[in-house]
């Protein structure tokens, strides 16, 4: 099966690049990608904002961890050319555009391992387009959440060269973890090309023949069949991020949570790895690992969209926290709670808030000012205090709700994905009408003086094509709290300010920031229903 059939054999909607030519129109064939804007040091033309097209429905996105960062004093011609960071990526194929919450989906899908060539030391951008490097076939259908272990080589991995372990809830119901292999280096062939494409701002061509995985999983799990109103299907989930990482919380759509622990079984480490670029197979892995099942139990009657455990950095950075509480984490959903538990007793969540008849979409940790960040279904951004000086079963007091952010659009549509970088102090939140909104970790206390929050991308569907928004639209369209004053400023906006429900082509779904950035800036991916998974280059001055 070609990657083409495997995807429908899609090009991307027709999208104008340029919104002062709305005659210019780009469609972008699957797993191409088009630069938007760069910039030039010395010699050197580098990429700051790029376009890459997922081939469907971009529902999950995670970035690889590093563990070890590029080194600006080593000499050497090609350390100086730069590094590569990868990005996970799920996107729904179009015979899977909707799918029935709580039903299984079966048929043929693919995770997109995408590389990114990105300039060292000085960070200046990326050396080329994204291209696929290699991708995973599966037959879930879609995966609704993928998630890289922070560490490549934990003790409980089978020890061969790889990227490192991946997660994934798949449609069917079964949550997997791959032993991704390392990618085939003779893609730098197709770097020329894709510089090339970048220069003259035209898309480029994907790869002539990608890595195509027939990867079997180095440990399955398939739906647990224990509530009378069918099996719980996972929805969403988190690696531990402290050593050994071998614990993985799971979301549910029945409101279910499962913890799970990877257990390495004994085999030989002699896996089989080739550099084929038509065929790679780690069949020798299959059932290297297993799922030892922990806890599962209903955390709600209502789906669960966003899992996650405490951040390894608050131990260290808060004296009151120990290695006990590495085994908190936060849960909510379309319940409207906000809940903590301990894995090691799930008889009732140690705290539970309640943010009323709103969905409960997703959040992020603050490990600043110890807190999350909340995003709902009424374009509501919340703010909760963490403080851990009290005691854990004092609801009302370890947990402080500050105050709401909201844009000012007359529709309440959805913030669908949140998240912070807490080295560069940003966050950045996407909506269901197409605008990603980027501003300062900060948590206000108080309506006064609010830091202020703008659009830095939005989407404008006019039903024959897209339209990327420029600078002018998204500087009056930012419209959350610039100093204490809510709206924006006179002109005319790419958000209608009509009472109609946003159009599906533009939500967006995953917003994630790459942990591996510095403290001054960082690289930032977000995509949603259009199929375009944007990657844009933020200084952290741009969320002053």
């Amino acid at each position: 099966m070609t990657k083409r059939k495997l995807l429908d054999d899609l090009c991307s909607i027709p999208v104008r690049l340029d919104p002062s030519n709305p005659d210019d129109c780009t469609c972008l064939p699957a797993f191409g990608a088009v630069s938007l804007a760069d910039c030039k040091v010395g010699k050197r033309q580098y990429i700051k904002d790029c376009l890459y097209f997922v081939g469907g429905r971009l529902w999950a996105v995670d970035w690889l961890s590093a563990t070890e960062k590029p080194k600006p004093e080593v000499k050497d011609a090609h350390a100086q050319r730069g590094h590569t960071e990868y990005v996970a990526v799920s996107a729904h194929s179009e015979s899977h555009r909707e799918n029935i919450v709580g039903s299984t989906c079966n048929g043929p899908g693919l995770l997109q391992i995408v590389a990114l060539d990105c300039s060292s030391p000085d960070e200046q951008g990326l050396e080329a387009l994204p291209r696929l490097s290699s991708a995973i076939r599966h037959q879930g259908a879609l995966a609704w959440d993928v998630k890289w272990c922070l560490h490549p080589n934990p003790p409980f991995a089978v020890h061969a060269p790889r990227l490192g372990l991946l997660a994934a809830a798949l449609g069917n119901g079964q949550l997997v973890v791959y032993d991704v292999p390392c990618p085939p280096s003779e893609h730098q062939q197709a770097d020329v090309a894709n510089k090339h494409a970048a220069s003259t701002s035209r898309p480029a061509s994907p790869t002539s023949d990608p890595c195509i995985c027939d990867l079997q999983p180095l440990a399955c799990s398939d739906a647990i069949c224990s509530q009378p109103s069918g099996p719980s299907l996972p929805s969403c989930l988190d690696w531990l991020p402290t050593w050994p990482h071998d614990l993985l919380v799971v979301g549910c759509w029945d409101g279910t949570v499962i913890i799970y622990r990877l257990n390495r079984r004994g085999i030989s480490a002699d896996l089989l790895h080739t550099s084929s670029c038509r065929s790679l197979s780690h069949a020798d892995a299959a059932g290297a690992a297993s799922l030892e099942l922990l806890q599962h139990f209903a955390a709600s009657q209502q789906a669960q969209r966003a899992v996650s455990w405490l951040p390894a950095e608050v131990a260290s950075a808060n004296s009151t926290f120990d290695q006990t509480h590495r085994h908190v984490f936060a849960a909510c959903g379309h319940s409207g709670y906000l809940q903590l538990w301990d894995a090691r007793d799930t008889c009732r969540p140690i705290i539970q808030f309640s943010i009323g008849n709103n969905w409960l979409l997703d959040f992020a940790w603050n490990t600043r000012q110890l807190g999350l960040i909340l995003a709902q279904d009424q374009r509501f951004i919340e703010f909760f205090h963490l403080r851990p000086e009290h005691s854990w079963a004092s609801d009302k007091k370890t947990l402080t709700r500050l105050v709401a952010l909201r844009p000012a659009q007359t529709f309440p549509s959805a913030i669908w994905s949140v998240h912070a970088c807490n080295m560069c102090g940003l966050m950045a939140y996407g909506t269901s009408d197409g605008l990603t909104i980027l501003g300062p970790l900060y948590f206000p206390y108080d309506n006064r003086a609010r830091p202020p929050h703008h659009a830095i991308s939005g989407l404008q569907h006019d039903g024959e094509a897209l339209s990327l928004a420029d600078d002018d639209s998204l500087r009056r369209n930012s419209s959350v709290y610039k100093g204490s004053r809510v709206g924006s400023k006179g002109g005319k906006g790419i958000i209608s300010k009509q009472a109609l429900p946003p159009n599906p082509y533009l939500a967006v779904h995953a917003v994630r920031w790459n942990p591996n950035g510095g403290s001054k800036r960082a690289w930032l991916a977000h995509g949603g229903a259009a199929g375009f998974l944007r990657l844009q280059h933020i200084a952290a001055a741009e969320g002053d």
